[in-house]
């Protein structure tokens, strides 16, 4: 038995080394993991390289979007050198997906159609299929339910001509997706589960996990609360497993929906909670939209008005933000549930109808069943009978088709067929790996013999390989020294690129958002101003000056930068007061600190003065304050101080807010790096504003440094000059 389990070892190591010496190496990507890839990426050139770039961007898709968007910049960028190649296009089609993600529609649809065009001259099925794919999800994204079946089912067509399971898989999910907006949850069902089946023959985890969230989605529509936390849980422990930021946050919602269906609303809030703390790190904005409104569902329940409308405002403000006319119809539901629990009968019929229009304009039924029926049940309560008969009639004709005794037929049946299924692939597994361990057996004998010649011709060949790979490591020692050079040389120049596209990628990001929530809330007032209470048009308007206020932010923000990258920005130094200056600042923020309650305190003694620029440093006493009030809690301090020292001034702007890590000190003003964060109170920031202090600073002659301590606060320290 020694012997035999030697014999055992002893081939598979011949195999191994037998292969590598006559059959030469394997493909770099199926046997290098994400981290060697970007180790080895400056030795890769050409397809290889761009490839490489686009494996990279797809991993970080789904654990860091930014690092996701700069792999896939750079490999459009390589690609551009020919724009009629398979690789332009794929290239276009995976920076596509990365805005998508980000939200940034236009951007994401213009590459995907980009990519078709060039796929279609190339006659290539599989591109073309790609880059359908992802306009169909454009337009499901848009509420264009007919546009995005029309690129599904011409999607389905060629793949069921190429037999690719795989892509046909993920086209049976999107298609899923629609029917799911729709309310036919018969047939989202059927493609789900069709999806799935495939997708576990491929044994592909992240899909895998991807569709039961779907299938656990849909039994939650249909309130079936143990179907809802079985599916939820299995793509839970997958998703857990492969440290899946988006499905993760996905699966998280789908167990909290679950729990609040069975009625155990503590474990329902609980999984809310992580679902939003793992949205948030994966940018996952959609899902938070979900998330938000969830979690004010639960807090309806329990009683509590007050925690649930401000929950269903988050969602709100995030679907307005996305133009996600479902999301925005089933809050404006929810909130007109909690108006009218709360007896506010004017704010829930007005939020109902708002509702109501979205959902039919869409074709959302089961928006629609569920508006009908509140509206029936509101003029029930208002003594008109013939208009609550007339919306019992609509509610219970959507009712009959969603919930008829067929499609629930059709449901347990596709279930029953789905589980014999999987039960049938267990026995046939079982068969094979019996029928396998036979035939090792049988051979074993024979295969003792073959091993002993074996063993002889790898002794032979790892002595030649040993004096093979002498002379080669000499020779590659030489080499690799000029490399070094060249290398150095390409990578500076690009990280150069690599900060140019990250930086207008932050502009293509946050300039479009706060535009897309202005056009939301404008368009909401707009519709029924007449009929909108005061108190609902006074939060809305707020809402707008928020937006316009940040827009505003921006821009400055973008003119300054350019202005100091190109080197014109004006420089007039001269003898100024800096406590004087303090004041000016501190004047301009008095309002939104007092909203948050927040005290700007002038510690500056009154006779020190620096030699700069007036301007500039009212510039960076500004954007240092905007970022003191931002992290800083109700009731907190922001404090200006200075001392002089020989020289120099030290100008330090500190509060007692949040604070940071170590490892956000170290990026706060690297612009590669850099990436808009929400403030104490959900501001949104532009991203810039510290990168455009530090220049300043060093405009003047002097430097900036940060200070901070987690939940303690946060000091920046500014040097400038107090002789001319």
């Amino acid at each position: 038995m020694k012997l035999l389990s030697l014999n055992k070892q002893s081939y598979k190591l011949f195999v191994l080394l037998f292969s590598v010496l006559f059959f030469g190496q394997v493909n770099l990507f199926a046997q290098t993991n994400i981290s060697e890839l970007e180790s080895k990426l400056k030795d890769l050139s050409g397809k290889e390289r761009i490839k490489g770039l686009i494996t990279l961007s797809e991993y970080y898709q789904k654990n860091s979007i930014q690092k996701a968007i700069d792999f896939a910049n750079l490999s459009v960028s390589e690609a551009s050198k020919d724009i009629f190649s398979k690789e332009y296009a794929e290239a276009l089609v995976n920076r596509g997906f990365c805005y998508y993600l980000t939200n940034t529609i236009d951007s994401a649809k213009a590459y995907y159609m980009k990519s078709l065009e060039i796929s279609e001259s190339l006659k290539d099925s599989n591109l073309t299929v790609n880059a359908l794919t992802n306009l169909g999800l454009i337009f499901w994204r848009l509420g264009n339910y007919n546009e995005a079946f029309k690129h599904y089912f011409s999607a389905q067509n060629i793949l069921q001509k190429l037999h690719d399971e795989q892509l046909l898989a993920k086209t049976y999910n999107y298609i899923g997706l629609i029917y799911w907006k729709r309310g036919e949850y018969a047939d989202a069902l059927e493609y789900f589960i069709k999806s799935l089946g495939i997708k576990e023959n491929y044994n592909d985890k992240s899909e895998i996990a991807i569709t039961l969230n779907n299938i656990a989605r849909i039994y939650f529509e249909l309130g079936d609360s143990k179907e809802a936390l079985r599916y939820s849980k299995r793509a839970n422990n997958i998703s857990e497993k492969i440290q899946d930021k988006y499905v993760l946050g996905r699966s998280y919602n789908n167990l909290g929906n679950a729990y609040y269906l069975i009625g155990n609303l503590k474990e329902a809030a609980d999984y809310q909670y992580k679902s939003i703390e793992i949205k948030h790190e994966a940018s996952d904005l959609t899902g938070l939209g979900y998330s938000y409104n969830d979690l004010g569902s639960i807090y309806l329940k329990q009683g509590l008005s007050k925690d649930a409308v401000a929950n269903y405002k988050k969602a709100l403000e995030i679907r307005s933000q996305l133009a996600d006319y479902f999301g925005i119809s089933e809050t404006l539901l929810n909130l007109s549930e909690v108006y009218k629990v709360n007896n506010k009968k004017d704010s829930a019929y007005l939020l109902l109808n708002q509702s109501i229009k979205i959902s039919e304009k869409q074709n959302l039924r089961e928006l629609m069943r569920r508006g009908y029926l509140q509206l029936s049940n509101y003029y029930q309560a208002e003594g008109i009978s013939g208009e609550a008969l007339k919306y019992f009639k609509k509610y219970s004709e959507i009712k009959d088709s969603i919930l008829s005794q067929k499609n629930r037929e059709k449901i347990s049946e596709l279930q029953i067929i789905y589980e014999s299924e999987n039960k049938q692939k267990e026995i046939d597994l079982l068969k094979k790996e019996r029928e396998l361990q036979e035939f090792a057996l049988e051979t074993q004998e024979r295969s003792n013999w073959v091993l002993l010649g074996a063993l002889a011709i790898l002794i032979s060949s790892l002595i030649f390989l040993y004096y093979r790979l002498r002379v080669e490591r000499n020779l590659k020692k030489s080499v690799q020294e000029k490399n070094n050079e060249i290398s150095y040389t390409a990578s500076k120049l690009e990280e150069a690129n690599s900060t140019k596209d990250k930086f207008f990628s932050i502009i293509a990001h946050d300039l479009r958002s706060p535009f897309l929530g202005l056009r939301g809330l404008i368009d909401f007032i707009n519709n029924d101003y007449d009929n909108i209470p005061d108190e609902l048009k006074k939060e809305q308007l707020q809402l707008i000056g928020k937006n316009v206020h940040n827009i505003f932010t921006l821009i400055q923000n973008l003119l300054t930068w350019a202005q100091i990258q190109k080197g014109t920005i004006p420089f007039h130094p001269d003898i100024i007061n800096l406590h004087k200056i303090a004041d000016t600042s501190i004047s301009l923020h008095e309002y939104v600190a007092s909203n948050k309650q927040i005290k700007i305190v002038n510690n500056i003694p009154s006779e020190i003065n620096v030699y700069a620029d007036e301007n500039m440093v009212n510039s960076i006493l500004n954007n240092l304050i905007s970022n003191g009030i931002k992290f800083t809690n109700k009731g907190g301090v922001v404090t200006l101080s200075a001392k002089s020292e020989g020289d120099l001034a030290y100008i330090s702007v500190a509060d007692n807010g949040v604070g940071m890590t170590e490892d956000e000190m170290k990026k706060i003003f690297d612009i590669s790096a850099k990436h808009s964060t929400y403030g104490t109170e959900e501001e949104k920031g532009t991203g810039l504003g510290l990168t455009i202090c530090q220049e300043m600073v060093e405009l003047n002659g002097g430097f900036i440094k940060v200070e901070s301590a987690l939940e303690k606060g946060t000091t920046f320290t500014f040097s400038l000059s107090t002789k001319i």
